[in-house]
């Protein structure tokens, strides 16, 4: 059944630099194709049944003319707001990735029955679901129990390795102990990151990572925050380079006194003299 709506973080939308770059008119109409992503099939992407939607479709679509909307998806691209798939259909990276970890967080509610570590619900014998009778106390169906666990039950079972992605995730984080020497947060690293793995392969997001943590202190680090500005980590000092070194206004000179010392003096840069 299809979901009425999206997740949407206002937080995120006004923090995006790449996105915040780009002009008013620019910014409505992404927020215009999102929606439109929300019904893509698949998911996240202006696409119907797999097949791009063409450019004088969407530009119908959002009630623009064609050259003006060329304008404002150009000015998209050069922020990379958006990606294009092998098929050439513009898609969110975002939309995926939640997709992705949504589709994961569903297969792993039932699936985590099966691991001996997990506590069994009522009404279960090592995870098998057991026919409660009409009228019984026995407790609530399965489902019902396995909607009430502890989140953090559901967070261990997320940053557990049972995929190759995962098996990278347990690198991050020791890449991440190495860095602050400390504990790293494996599920939220395996919240953000596994999707980012799973879209952009391994070793980019290590690349990546590598970049972050050498550029980040252990204070402000955060996986969110990482996978949120993927692309700004391409380089070592991230979107944010440091500043060139301010060129100096004075020099130090050598200078004889009346009584035949030697002693040095700050000048102007300028001054003819050469430095000591």
């Amino acid at each position: 059944m299809k979901r009425p709506a999206f997740q949407f973080y206002p937080g995120d939308w006004l923090r995006d630099t790449a996105l915040r770059s780009c002009s008013i008119a620019a910014r409505g109409l992404w927020i215009d194709l999102m929606c439109f992503m929300h019904d893509g099939q698949p998911y996240g992407h202006l696409a119907v049944a797999g097949q791009p939607i063409p450019g004088p479709k969407l530009a119908q679509m959002v009630g623009l003319k064609y050259a003006r909307f060329l304008a404002l998806i150009q000015e998209l691209e050069q922020a990379k707001v958006y990606a294009k798939s092998d098929s050439g259909a513009l898609y969110s990276r975002r939309m995926v990735r939640d997709e992705s970890v949504r589709g994961k967080r569903a297969a792993g509610g039932f699936m985590s029955l099966a691991h001996p570590n997990t506590p069994k619900p009522k009404g279960t014998l090592q995870g098998i679901p057991i026919r409660i009778e009409e009228g019984s106390s026995a407790g609530p169906p399965p489902a019902v129990a396995v909607a009430s666990a502890p989140a953090r039950e559901r967070e261990r079972a997320l940053a557990t390795p049972s995929s190759e992605a995962a098996l990278w995730v347990e690198a991050l984080c020791e890449e991440w102990s190495r860095a602050y020497q400390g504990t790293p947060p494996r599920a939220r690293i395996a919240k953000h990151i596994e999707p980012l793995i799973d879209l952009y392969g391994p070793a980019r997001v290590q690349a990546n990572w590598r970049n972050y943590l050498a550029a980040t202190d252990a204070k402000r680090a955060s996986p969110a925050w990482f996978a949120e500005q993927f692309g700004a980590w391409e380089t070592p000092q991230g979107s944010h380079p440091p500043m060139p070194a301010k060129p100096p206004a004075t020099k130090m000179v050598a200078e004889v006194t009346p009584s035949g010392r030697q002693h040095l003096v700050e000048v102007p840069i300028d001054d003819p003299r050469p430095p000591a």
